[in-house]
């Protein structure tokens, strides 16, 4: 969670949790972006582990502070409430629930389809 754009709050382990206060070279809500810019050398960034993992399996980042992360958040497939949802929109949303727990990078959820 990023309070003012300069500390974090980062968790260890989803019991122990440190706030860090970092002065930011640049500054982006695009974690493409900022992904591109920690590749270029600009620093160091917090961006969410499923973009960076194949750059860091590859050797071409480090994962620096593992053990440390964000606070849990949580996706949301939003869509109109309606007695009867479209066929597409369900399979859509459980085909999109299918393929995220199967990522090892999220906690699973009870909730959802």
């Amino acid at each position: 969670m990023v309070t003012d754009g300069e500390r974090f709050l980062l968790t260890k382990d989803g019991v122990e949790s440190i706030e860090v206060t970092v002065k930011p070279a640049i500054r982006s809500d695009n974690s493409v972006f900022t992904g591109e810019a920690i590749l270029a050398g600009v620093g160091i960034g917090l961006v969410h582990e499923l973009l960076l993992k194949p750059l860091v399996s590859s050797g071409a980042l480090e994962h620096v502070l593992p053990e440390w992360r964000y606070p849990p958040q949580e996706l949301h497939a939003v869509y109109p409430s309606n007695r009867h949802i479209p066929h597409k929109v369900r399979v859509f949303v459980e085909g999109l629930a299918r393929y995220l727990r199967g990522l090892d990078v999220f906690a699973s959820s009870t909730a959802g389809p």
